[in-house]
C-alpha cells in the first residue's frame, strides 16, 4: 500500500536526529527512523527521499518500505 496522498498534499516533513516525521494533517504524523543522521526528507512524485549524513539516499514508497538509491 502506497503512501496516503493525504501527506504529500499536506507536505510537512520535520526531521529529529535519525527520525523523520511525515505530517498528514495538523496533528497527525507517522514516524520513520533510521539508524543514521538524517539531512533531508523531501517529496518527490508520491515517494519520500531521505538523505543521511553519509551520503546513503532511501526512496520510502511507503511509511514501513525504502528502495536505497
Amino acid at each position: 500500500m502506497a503512501w496516503d496522498a493525504k501527506f504529500e498534499r499536506f507536505g510537512v516533513v520535520e526531521i529529529e536526529g535519525n527520525k523523520v516525521k511525515v505530517y498528514k494533517d495538523q496533528y497527525t504524523y507517522t514516524t520513520i527512523s533510521v539508524n543514521k543522521q538524517v539531512t533531508s526528507a523531501k517529496w518527490v512524485g508520491g515517494e519520500l527521499i531521505i538523505t543521511m549524513s553519509d551520503g546513503t539516499v532511501r526512496c520510502y514508497e511507503k511509511h514501513n518500505f525504502y528502495k536505497s538509491i
